[in-house]
């Protein structure tokens, strides 16, 4: 004889009102912008060079903890494959391995790094895969 749980059931009154506006204008400042800014500059506002250092740190650790690899990422590296796949995102190629193919070899991508390079870094970086 299987037991029976009774279950509790909650009886919900729907009340028509009118929705509650919030303020939601920014009250913030920009003191540190300047028209003349880069968008690197501006970027580099928000991501700064703590940020990048803690991603070289733990893709290293993280290619030794689950490959038994060391990747031996530099933080110069990681700026350039960033580099790579932003433009790989504005001219984008069917597949990877055709930015260094003979013909359509699209040098400002294939100049910074190695096409085995490149594979093996996006393999460690979810958003790229």
């Amino acid at each position: 004889q299987k037991n029976k749980v009774a279950k509790e059931t909650k009886q919900y009154k729907w009340i028509k009102t009118e929705p509650k506006l919030r303020d939601i204008t920014w009250k913030g400042s920009m003191s540190q912008y300047d028209e003349e800014q880069t968008p690197l500059d501006l970027f580099r506002m928000f991501i700064t060079e703590d940020i990048f250092s803690n991603i070289v740190d733990q893709t290293n650790l993280y290619a030794i903890r689950k490959k038994n690899l060391a990747l031996k990422l530099s933080l110069e590296e990681l700026h350039r494959f960033l580099g790579n796949q932003m433009l790989m995102s504005i001219l984008k190629f069917p597949a990877i391995r055709m930015y260094w193919e003979n013909g359509i070899r699209y040098s400002p991508v294939t100049d910074t790094m190695s096409r085995d390079r490149v594979i093996s870094l996006r393999s460690f970086f979810p958003l790229f895969q």
